[in-house]
């Protein structure tokens, strides 16, 4: 009978002396059960290609929307519309896998380069080219017509908002009076 208390004692002794790595460690084993979610696919969380990069036209018209609300917020402007021209529309760059031979004669040195397109795969029903480089497209100027243009520090504010925003500098964005 000595022999069940004796073990019951060390053990309480042992959980009392150790009890806080045994809930770190009871905390681990629980957390590695739970499921990770990379087993099975959520459909939701595949971007579709045609979602995934919008035209230039909506970005470019979702830009004016931005731009029209956030501007109509600033002090003496009323109402107020914007357009942007675009200097150059976007550009995506996937990445590559260089591969060069270089072969050598006696009249010359030529060299040929392979290079392949990297695909990532996630399993058999889903490939997607693997992105290097994506540039949005670069902004030429903006016109911006609002009911508050006839005042100096109106129009500072506006250009001083979209060049900020834009990128533009001063003498690309143009304010002009509403009727």
């Amino acid at each position: 009978m000595n022999f069940g208390k004796d073990i019951g004692k060390k053990v309480t002794d042992f959980v009392k002396k150790y009890k806080y790595i045994l809930l770190v460690l009871l905390i681990g084993l629980v957390l590695l059960m739970l499921p990770s979610g990379k087993g099975e696919k959520d459909v939701q969380n595949i971007p579709e290609q045609s979602t995934q990069h919008e035209s230039e036209a909506d970005y470019v018209t979702r830009t004016e929307e931005r731009l029209e609300a956030i501007l109509g917020k600033i002090t003496g402007v009323g109402q107020v519309d914007v357009m942007l021209t675009l200097r150059r529309g976007s550009y995506t760059q996937y990445q590559s896998d260089n591969h060069s031979e270089r072969t050598e004669s006696t009249d010359s040195t030529r060299s040929d380069e392979d290079q392949k397109t990297v695909i990532l795969s996630e399993g058999s029903a889903y490939d997607t080219l693997a992105v290097s480089t994506v540039e949005y497209p670069l902004f030429q100027g903006a016109l911006i017509v609002c009911s508050g243009a006839n005042s100096p520090s109106v129009k500072l504010d506006l250009i001083c908002a979209v060049a900020s925003l834009t990128g533009l500098s001063s003498d690309q964005i143009t304010v002009v009076k509403m009727n």
